[in-house]
């Protein structure tokens, strides 16, 4: 194997690395296409991608996911908030970046959260929990036969350019979000149930963009399908 060239992720050791964060510590200091093939699995990991030309390859939307638990207003490991921009499980700041055939998701436990009693310590008001989000830095990435998982701000596209094709995404809240120029070819959306709203009124926005006024383009959806779950 060349490791200049391609890696195998496998939690169970039958790889190269078990981590998928060990397989981006181990990429050369180069912009040379360099492929990340991560076996079946649920990887517990937060990743900030910075490398340019990497491409992460799983086995199947269904076997192999990237998740985290992280929300707005939860606080990380030193006390801090998230925020919503820093909620990610998965964050692109680099460019010519793939995901293939895999899932990321936002473990945050949205449903639960809401039917705790407002007077709750523990239930935060702040929810917006992303699953992928398209940084600063982030263009020319696409996801080709995915999942994006959570509910509220499931994708975020902050900037650049995306595109996304195959791939499934589910949220409640404004789950398809942001200010860069992103196109959905044959994708389904999926609405999902929340049980917090008054009976008669909307669930939630399925996009919420902020195109800034000079884009020829923000958002585009094409031949896509609009579901509930």
């Amino acid at each position: 194997m060349n490791i200049e060239h391609y890696i195998v992720v496998d939690q169970l050791g039958n790889g190269d690395v078990t981590t998928i964060q060990e397989a981006l510590d181990l990429a050369p200091q180069n912009d040379i296409p360099f492929t990340i093939f991560i076996n079946p699995g649920r990887y517990e990991e937060k990743l900030h991608i910075v490398r340019p030309n990497t491409h992460f390859i799983g086995t199947s939307k269904y076997n192999t996911t990237i998740s985290y638990t992280s929300a707005n207003g939860l606080l990380t490991k030193d006390g801090k908030i998230w925020g919503t921009y820093n909620s990610y499980v998965v964050n692109v700041d680099a460019s010519d970046i793939t995901f293939q055939s895999l899932a990321i998701e936002n473990t945050f436990d949205f449903i639960g959260n809401q039917r705790l009693e407002e007077n709750d310590p523990s239930r935060i008001s702040a929810t917006q929990a992303v699953a992928l989000l398209i940084g600063h830095e982030g263009d020319r990435v696409q996801c080709i036969d995915c999942t994006l998982k959570s509910f509220q701000d499931t994708l975020y596209v902050s900037a650049g350019k995306s595109y996304f094709e195959s791939t499934d995404i589910w949220g409640t809240v404004d789950f398809i979000f942001g200010g860069g120029t992103a196109v959905f070819n044959y994708c389904e959306l999926v609405c999902r149930w929340r049980e917090d709203t008054i009976e008669g009124e909307p669930l939630g926005f399925v996009s919420a963009p902020c195109t800034d006024i000079e884009a020829e383009y923000g958002l585009v959806f094409f031949r896509c399908e609009l579901k509930r779950e």
